[in-house]
């Protein structure tokens, strides 16, 4: 393990997945993931779009799942309520790990500095005398200034020369708060794989992924309402079959559905979705009742 002692040392994190390897200097709070506002943007599919959050924590680099935890292996100690505290002693720099060919790891431990990172070009300026320089060179800051607090913050975006830069102070990063699913946007989408049993529920800045028997249940109601057969409407009785026809327990009487998509329900709820109570719809007609999946067929994606 590397501790950088003076001039432009500062953590660094090393990515490596299917498509290439690189290494990023570490801001006290960094996110990594798909969504390009992460510090750390991995563009492979099997990274959620917020994956994993590195911090600066007691005097070293702590660490916690955001998503895909039970795929999530990391070393570490408990030290708060889902963090980790990254351990720098062993033969081997730390590395946490998901879905086998995705990792990133810790190597250099060094705590967090002041820095710019262009976000086009991935340029770095760490210090933060250099940073003061470079901003009060372009007239973004007075050049009496001697800090960079408190009219700038971390995480703030920058225009320099054309370009967008991002600034990171350390101290001033809260712990991220990530935007929750609303399943009662029209913009919500879901992609099934029905042969791994799995299904993603995602907007341009939130996903939640569900699996085993509760993608069951979404595909008997999926297929229809992408058909758009009669609205994707369906009785009990026809949804207990179809539920049947993908492996459901035959030993289990019609009201077993309803009792599913309030297990789903429970479980997106408990993944921090909003509007869960929208994601089915349902009529009556006398004694005769219909339930349908509320998404807009076109959102809906089976393989």
């Amino acid at each position: 393990m590397v501790y950088g002692e003076k001039g432009n040392c500062m953590g660094k994190i090393k990515i490596q997945s299917p498509s290439g390897e690189k290494t990023l200097e570490l801001a006290d709070s960094s996110l990594f993931g798909r969504h390009p506002i992460c510090h750390g943007v991995l563009r492979d599919s099997k990274v959620p779009l917020y994956w994993v959050e590195l911090r600066w924590i007691r005097g070293g680099w702590g660490w916690r799942a955001l998503t895909l935890r039970e795929h999530t292996r990391g070393p570490g100690y408990v030290v708060e309520a889902d963090w980790k505290l990254l351990p720098t002693n062993g033969l081997r720099d730390p590395r946490i790990s998901c879905s086998g060919d995705v990792s990133i790891t810790l190597v250099d431990a060094t705590k967090p500095r002041v820095f710019l990172q262009n976000l086009n070009s991935g340029e770095e300026i760490i210090g933060e005398e250099n940073v003061l320089k470079r901003l009060q060179s372009r007239s973004l800051i007075s050049s009496e200034q001697h800090s960079l607090t408190p009219e700038l913050s971390t995480g703030e975006t920058l225009v320099m020369d054309g370009d967008s830069w991002r600034l990171f102070i350390p101290g001033l990063a809260e712990v991220a708060q990530l935007p929750r699913l609303n399943l009662s946007e029209k913009n919500v989408k879901l992609d099934i794989n029905a042969a791994n049993l799995s299904a993603v529920f995602s907007s341009p800045d939130a996903e939640i992924e569900v699996k085993g028997e509760f993608v069951r249940t979404l595909l008997t109601y999926a297929h229809a309402r992408k058909q758009d057969s009669n609205g994707g409407w369906l009785d009990f009785g026809s949804a207990y079959a179809i539920w049947l026809s993908l492996g459901g327990n035959a030993g289990s009487s019609k009201e077993r559905l309803g009792w599913e998509r309030g297990k789903i329900r429970t479980r997106l709820n408990s993944q921090g979705a909003m509007g869960t109570t929208d994601l089915f719809s349902l009529k009556r007609k006398g004694n005769a009742a219909q339930v349908r999946l509320a998404l807009d067929p076109g959102n809906i994606s089976i393989e």
